[in-house]
């Protein structure tokens, strides 16, 4: 979708219109085009309004179409693809704390509005969102955000410390046990 022009703008103007401005080049069209057939500039607005509302349910829901095809395509994979880095636009700044970080494959099955567009905070006509895949043989930093759920994000550092802390702490303490039976057995024989 291509915004107005300022020459569309300017002519909108002229032509006596002062509603909700457009947010593309064919909004731009159609008030103009309705103006210039002498259609009153409330009701070219309230038509507008409409179709931009009907427009952006359709985009917002083939959008989240798309998401959970290449979820259901990550999931196919075997593997292959581990997960997505998602990249937020400029105009939705609800959702930046999702910006640059690393959404795993086995997340976004649970969790598919994980992906963009975010409901009520990403704009038909402004979102800018979008995610790419991530192969299992790319490289990425330890210090990348990583999604875990709804409003659970960690480093991916972090994630594997935390990971392999508790099978650590396993050893460890059987490591001590044997120790003290060891010692145990040496002191009563």
């Amino acid at each position: 979708m291509y915004p107005p022009t300022d020459r569309q703008l300017e002519f909108l103007k002229k032509l006596g219109y002062s509603g909700e401005p457009p947010i593309s080049k064919q909004e731009a069209s159609f008030l103009i085009d309705g103006r210039k057939a002498g259609k009153k500039a409330e009701a070219l607005e309230k038509a507008m309004l409409k179709a931009r509302s009907k427009a952006e349910a359709s985009w917002f829901k083939d959008q989240r179409h798309y998401a959970k095809m290449e979820i259901q395509q990550a999931r196919d994979s075997d593997g292959v693809i581990a997960g997505f880095i998602i990249r937020i636009g400029r105009t939705c700044d609800g959702a930046k704390r999702y910006h640059g970080a690393f959404l795993p494959t086995h997340v976004a099955m649970k969790n598919p509005k994980l992906l963009p567009p975010y409901e009520g905070i990403c704009q038909y006509g402004k979102c800018e969102c979008e995610y790419e895949e991530m192969l299992k043989d790319e490289k990425i930093s330890m210090d990348t955000p990583m999604i875990l759920g709804p409003n659970k994000i960690t480093t991916i550092g972090k994630h594997r410390r935390s990971r392999h802390g508790c099978a650590r702490t396993l050893l460890l303490l059987a490591f001590i046990a044997f120790i003290v039976y060891l010692v145990v057995r040496y002191m009563g024989s």
